[in-house]
Parts: structure tokens; C-alpha cells; sequence
């Protein structure tokens, strides 16, 4: 299901509820101590780079510094989009998000690079994700 939106002319034209996974996502830095990067909604899912910030761990009630683990951070996300697509009355109420979700460790300047790209070509490579679908599974060609 493509609730997010629909990709036209390799370009992402976001629905009301693609644009409220958006604001979700620009929001997260307010509720934990990192920083995004390179990101974008796609009709049915979402890419980014979530910067885990070392320098701000949080407190724990015996002072000892925590990072936030990622999956605390996507889940958050998660339910705050679900809660907040809900909420509207002129939305859809239908599942958002798989179960699970991928991760990736950035180890250095080139995996970013690398990783960035991908994010920013998502779009234009629409017809041929496996997320997409009207790809063929096997073949990944876009049906007619």
C-alpha cells in the first residue's frame, strides 16, 4: 500500500499522511539527543540517517550517561506518526509501518557518501524497488 504518496517524474509528491511521516521525522531531534541526515519518504516507506549524538547522553536516575538505543528512537517515531495519522478524522486509519526495520552501522566518510546517494536516487530507482508494488518479484520490472 502507497499511502505516503507516489513518486511522478523520479520526484516524491508526498499525500497528508506522507507529509505527517515528514514532520514526524524532522521532529525527532527534539525528543532524543541526535541529529538527522540524509533522508526521504517514499510511498510506502522511509529512508534516513539518524546521527546518534555521544557528547548529550541522557541521565539515568543514578546519574549514569545512556545513549538512547536506535530502536527506542525508530519505535518512538513510529507510534508517534501512527498516533498522530490516527488522530486526524479525514485520515485512513490503516497499518503505517512493518514490524521491524533496517539498520546500518556508518563506519566512515565513504559508507556516508554512499549511503546518502542511495537515499538521495530512491525516487528516481521507484519503478525498480522491491518495495514497490508493481515490481515484479524475481524480475523487479515495473508492471504495465
Amino acid at each position: 500500500m502507497c499511502i505516503f504518496g507516489a513518486v511522478d517524474a523520479a520526484e516524491m509528491r508526498l499525500s497528508e499522511i506522507g507529509r505527517t511521516v515528514g514532520s514526524c521525522w524532522e521532529e525527532i531531534p527534539e525528543h532524543f539527543p541526535v541529529s538527522l541526515d540524509e533522508w526521504v519518504v517514499m510511498p510506502n516507506h522511509l529512508h534516513g540517517i539518524i546521527i546518534m549524538a555521544d557528547e548529550t547522553p541522557l541521565a539515568t536516575a543514578d546519574a549514569l550517561p545512556v545513549r538512547p538505543a536506535l530502536g527506542a528512537i525508530v519505535g518512538g517515531f513510529k507510534s508517534a506518526t501512527t498516533k498522530r495519522v490516527n488522530e486526524e478524522p479525514r485520515m485512513e486509519r490503516s497499518p503505517l509501518w512493518q514490524r521491524n526495520f533496517y539498520e546500518h552501522v556508518i563506519r566512515n566518510e565513504a559508507d556516508l557518501g554512499r549511503i546518502r546517494q542511495y537515499i538521495v536516487d530512491n525516487p528516481v530507482r521507484w519503478a525498480e524497488d522491491p518495495e514497490n508494488p508493481n515490481v515484479i518479484a524475481g524480475g523487479r520490472r515495473p508492471l504495465p
